[in-house]
């Protein structure tokens, strides 16, 4: 009948409208990131690249690094020698851009592994050709340079990640899934004692003591990553006041570079008008080595380090403790960079906003820092005096 032939070709519209929609599915499941590398040192050979190339959704089309016997002998050591090598930041980007140019389907990404000089200046250039930026921390030298670096990012519409990414570590998942059983969060207090400044003079010869380089002493690259978990577990930092100063003639990096920062601030993540007060103090000229963060509450307090993996540690009021396990948000890493480049992935695949390290919650680190050097205004001030 007439009414059965209608419901036919009605039938075999549906399964054409199933079948395509299907095949679409399936290819964008199987659609990669393509990546592009700019410095590839010491960060990349465990902590970040491998997290990248092993991931089943990326690829990586590009490496830069300016000596090319050193690149050449990283990218057989990583099995990544079908990659274009190039010898600077600039060319990655255009590969990149031009990749996506000539495969209007493809997206792309540059990681910009660079010392911290070079972040604002290769992101922006990112910015300008429409790639998507995974951004080492801390993301610049200053809080001005980091909102030069949002701000191009914001006219252009690009993606732009930061990679604080303890912020997706289990362990520090684990804490703040444990927050709660602290009760009302009251304080938390911030220690960083090291011996690293009275180290031998060879052993202190790295860009991280220029303050051309990274923007000031070790606080930039040490202090950036406590800052930026704080604001993650606890919210916002404000009102922040700090005090640095070169306390010994043996430090490295001549005497406009600190080693000695103490701070105050407030976090306002409880209730209307009952803020989190905080204080640090970090100590690169000690003669001891701690790394503690302790996060009081009404009910228990929560202590940990930041530079290892060793667990967390929940004391209730009661006085008895028990180390916060961690193994069921995946334990600990081998590639730290894992569980944080995955959002970025599915972000940029999928259009998700998962990621929880972003150009805006990078800057608000930027400023912290900026206030604890004697509320600097720039990186290039003489802070000190």
């Amino acid at each position: 009948s007439i009414s059965f032939l209608m419901f036919l070709i009605f039938a075999t519209y549906l399964l054409q409208i199933f079948f395509i929609a299907v095949l679409m599915g399936s290819v964008e499941a199987g659609a990669k990131l393509s990546w592009g590398v700019v410095g590839c040192g010491s960060v990349c050979e465990v902590k970040s690249l491998p997290s990248i190339y092993k991931h089943a959704r990326c690829e990586i089309i590009a490496l830069g690094r300016r000596n090319q016997d050193e690149l050449a002998k990283f990218a057989l050591r990583h099995g990544l020698n079908d990659c274009a090598l190039l010898s600077t930041g600039e060319a990655v980007i255009d590969h990149l851009a031009e990749h996506a140019k000539k495969h209007p389907e493809a997206r792309v990404a540059c990681y910009v592994a660079t010392p911290v000089s070079s972040h604002a200046p290769l992101a922006m250039y990112a910015a300008s050709r429409s790639v998507a930026c995974y951004l080492e921390k801390p993301m610049s030298r200053d809080a001005k340079e980091g909102a030069d670096v949002i701000k191009t990012f914001t006219a252009s519409g690009t993606p732009l990640f930061v990679a604080y990414y303890r912020r997706r570590l289990p362990k520090f998942v684990a804490v703040k899934a444990e927050l709660p059983r602290c009760g009302t969060i009251t304080s938390v207090r911030v220690t960083l004692l090291q011996k690293r400044h009275l180290m031998p003079e060879e052993r202190r010869r790295h860009w991280h003591y220029d303050k051309e380089v990274s923007g000031g002493g070790l606080i930039m690259d040490l202090g950036s990553h406590i800052f930026d978990l704080l604001d993650h577990l606890l919210g916002p930092i404000e009102e922040v006041k700090g005090s640095a100063a070169r306390a010994c003639d043996t430090s490295p990096g001549g005497p406009d570079i600190e080693d000695v920062v103490v701070g105050t601030w407030r976090h306002s993540g409880n209730p209307p008008n009952r803020p989190i007060l905080g204080s640090c103090q970090f100590n690169f000229a000690s003669s001891e080595n701690v790394d503690e963060i302790k996060i009081t509450g009404t009910q228990g307090t929560i202590t940990f380090v930041v530079f290892s993996d060793d667990p967390p540690v929940f004391s209730a009021a009661t006085g008895d403790s028990e180390q916060i396990p961690f193994e069921a948000f995946g334990g600990v890493q081998e590639h730290v960079h894992g569980p944080l480049v995955d959002t970025v992935v599915r972000d940029l695949l999928d259009g998700t906003s998962s990621c929880p390290s972003t150009g805006e919650s990078a800057l608000r680190t930027q400023h912290v820092l900026d206030s604890l050097l004697n509320g600097r205004t720039s990186w290039d001030v003489d802070y000190l005096n």
